[in-house]
């Protein structure tokens, strides 16, 4: 057996957040046989294998696997809409020549993909951080999203603050809205986030840390560390600075592009502590890396959502922190 003990246990929480899926969790819940396709390229073979060695833990499947780059695009497709859901792992933006409209493979089965996307699960570009992506268990992560959410709940402001000097803060209505991505019902099935819309941000940060978008800023720019400053008035992005010429173009392009691209539309909290570091892999668990994320864009018709992730801060609510690169509740 190749796969150690803590990615077993890996693969068993990911199986437990699978059989509370959407699309299965009814299924799952009667003591029903799930139906599962798991596709994955040569990159992610072995983390696949891993996968398929664990089915069984707690969900009864029936588990049919599909190797992307070699299986006939029609079979492929058939399966995706016949089967319960379909888990796909395979590289993208960390190809050696990145496509704009993903791995040449995926092509062919675009279109079933899509018609097929509430049963859709895509671990793009984990590799083998796909262990720390579900190397806590949901439960415990539940529980934090629950204890956040309530600290939140009795406080009427959040500050971020940097060593150095950065702080960004913000009101919080008495019915403020929460999202909670603990794994129980979760479209994305990566646990490991809070999130809400502040409309009153204000301050000056200095942004170090991970991007997740499509626009291929992190394929770019990898993991930066006290990159640029930006300033926010309003829950906007006013103005920004960067010693770097390359990304001042590019970041002032995103911002040009459309008024809505300014908007910081997500105050996110990432509380997956099983995700040990932040890699620039435009992977989807980096958003669950423990702190504070900012979405920009995505509200506005026409805006594209770009995710900064920070690599470190200090959270509080009403002056109580509750994390302080670690989290301390």
């Amino acid at each position: 057996m190749r796969i150690n003990d803590d990615q077993a246990q890996s693969v068993r929480n990911m199986y437990a957040c699978l059989a509370l899926h959407p699309a299965v969790s009814g299924k799952a819940a009667a003591g029903g046989t799930v139906c599962l396709l798991l596709g994955f390229d040569d990159y992610h073979r072995e983390v696949a294998a891993d996968i398929a060695e664990g089915a069984g833990a707690g969900l009864k499947l029936e588990l049919q696997l599909a190797a992307l780059e070699s299986a006939a695009a029609d079979e492929v497709a058939a399966a995706i809409a016949q089967c319960d859901a379909f888990i796909f792992l395979y590289r993208s933006s960390t190809m050696p020549a990145v496509d704009p409209k993903g791995p040449a493979f995926l092509l062919p089965v675009k279109q079933a993909m899509q018609a097929n996307w509430k049963k859709s699960i895509v671990f793009k570009d984990y590799g083998p951080h796909f262990y720390e992506a579900f190397a806590e268990n949901r439960e415990r992560i539940a529980a934090r999203n629950r204890r956040l959410i309530e600290l939140a709940g009795q406080a009427r402001q959040v500050v971020f603050e940097q060593a150095g000097g950065g702080r960004l803060c913000g009101s919080i209505a008495p019915d403020q809205s929460w999202t909670s991505i603990d794994g129980d019902g979760n479209v994305d099935l990566v646990p490991g986030e809070i999130a809400t819309s502040i409309k009153d941000l204000e301050g000056e940060l200095r942004f170090g840390g991970a991007f997740l978008s499509t626009i291929p800023f992190a394929v770019k720019y990898g993991v930066v560390s006290d990159f640029a400053t930006l300033r926010i008035r309003g829950s906007r992005v006013v103005d920004f600075s960067c010693d770097d010429a390359r990304f001042a173009a590019d970041f002032d392009k995103y911002l040009s592009a459309n008024a809505g691209n300014a908007v910081v539309e997500e105050f996110g909290i990432g509380t997956n502590c099983g995700i040990r570091g932040l890699y620039g892999l435009n992977a989807g668990f980096e958003e669950r890396h423990p702190g504070l994320h900012l979405g920009l864009g995505g509200g506005a018709l026409g805006s594209h959502h770009l995710d900064l992730i920070f690599s470190s801060g200090r959270l509080s609510f009403d002056g109580q922190a509750c994390f302080d690169d670690v989290f301390l509740i």
